[in-house]
């Protein structure tokens, strides 16, 4: 994709971050791995598992989670809270929001990210808070891409979304916005400062 720069304006002038897998671990993987030694495996039975109760095939992922970890179902719970969002990532986007605009967009209900984030650090740094309860859309429809750029007042072509998953990356580019495929916040760092500098 050829970035396009208008006379005198910059490239990206918002940044549009997701808040699990990114801002908050993936609770999850990261409980696996404390309980488990065989994570390919057991990322695998995660997706399985998901997939099933998404489908209301399975009343009960957790205590079928729990199972297949051979814990009860208070040990894996208890786990899969124990942990919590990262800081990095929040501390980055308050630092860019004195130059650029910064959105939230997340496919979760509405007031989640006032559980998740807490109210202080969503006022201090994001400008904009998309919730997929409250807009109507959710990733990867188009529309929820094109809400998170209009509530900065931004096109998309001058967005970034940042986004552990990369089928919601593909469609952030299908838009006509920037998307980094978040993988660790050392590589995010690197490859936003290499986009914002153009």
């Amino acid at each position: 994709m050829t970035d396009v720069q208008l006379s005198g304006h910059r490239v990206i002038d918002g940044v549009i971050f997701d808040c699990f897998g990114v801002i908050r671990p993936d609770r999850l993987l990261l409980a696996f791995q404390q309980m488990s030694h065989d994570t390919d495996d057991d990322a695998q039975f995660i997706r399985d598992v998901l997939l099933a109760a998404r489908h209301d095939m399975l009343p009960d992922f957790h205590q079928a989670i729990a199972d297949h970890l051979r814990v009860s179902k208070q040990e894996w719970l208890a786990t899969l809270e124990d942990t919590d969002n990262d800081q990095r990532v929040l501390d980055m986007a308050a630092a860019l929001r004195p130059d650029y605009a910064t959105a939230l967009l997340t496919n979760a209900g509405e007031g989640r990210m006032r559980q998740v984030v807490g109210d202080m650090e969503l006022e201090r740094c994001f400008d904009a808070v998309l919730e997929s309860g409250v807009i109507g859309y959710e990733k990867p429809q188009p529309e929820a891409f094109l809400v998170a750029a209009d509530s900065l007042g931004l096109e998309p072509a001058a967005c970034v979304m940042i986004d552990d998953r990369p089928d919601y990356c593909e469609a952030a580019r299908a838009v006509g916005m920037q998307a980094i495929v978040y993988e660790d916040f050392d590589t995010c760092q690197q490859q936003l400062d290499a986009l914002l500098q153009k």
